[in-house]
């Protein structure tokens, strides 16, 4: 098991050949619930579980509650319970991180009965949605001249309602829970 984390479980993890079955939503939660989003460089603590729940909770909005690419939203970034958050960058930087990322995701999609590929577009335009209000929300002003580096999309008035009011910024453990909270709304289940 060269390629093998240990988890929060206790289980071993093989990055290179992940197993479907050592995939648990605890795990994932717990994991996605203390790694920071924008590489920790915020104002405040802003998880990725965090982030995933908004997601999920603007799908649901748009799509209504039973839709299947709400459980597509929740997970969109589960894999970084196993490969980290990497900034995008260095991302395309590291040769054989895509592949082990889509391998990762691929086992998650099987173990909670998700086709990733067909909510593909929606997911990625709340995404990015999403991220233009962090960054809006979080982020110092940028430098002058690098606004189209960010290139996002007009922030929602969907997502502006939603969160307008809320104090983004959850500690972990809160942040954990209210992961496994919608999980348990949407149906999130290990299959």
């Amino acid at each position: 098991m060269d390629g093998a984390i240990q988890l929060h479980s206790g289980l071993m993890f093989d990055l290179i050949h992940p197993d479907p079955k050592r995939i648990l939503l605890y795990d994932i939660a717990h994991s996605l619930a203390r790694i920071c989003r924008f590489t920790g460089h915020v104002d405040g603590f802003y998880s990725v579980a965090e982030h995933s729940v908004y997601v999920a909770q603007i799908i649901a909005g748009r799509l209504g509650d039973r839709h299947p690419a709400i459980a597509a939203g929740l997970l969109h970034d589960a894999e970084e319970a196993y490969v980290g958050d990497v900034a995008s960058p260095l991302k395309r930087q590291l040769t054989n991180y895509g592949a082990i990322a889509e391998g990762v995701t691929e086992a998650i999609g099987i173990r909670f009965g998700i086709d990733f590929a067909a909510w593909k577009d929606v997911v990625h335009q709340v995404d990015m949605e999403m991220l233009a209000y962090e960054a809006e929300y979080f982020m110092r002003p940028k430098e002058h001249g690098t606004e189209s580096y960010w290139n996002l999309p007009p922030i929602p008035d969907d997502i502006k309602q939603l969160l307008g009011k809320k104090v983004l910024g959850h500690l972990p453990k809160l942040a954990y829970f209210k992961f496994m909270e919608s999980a348990g709304l949407y149906g999130v289940c290990e299959q």
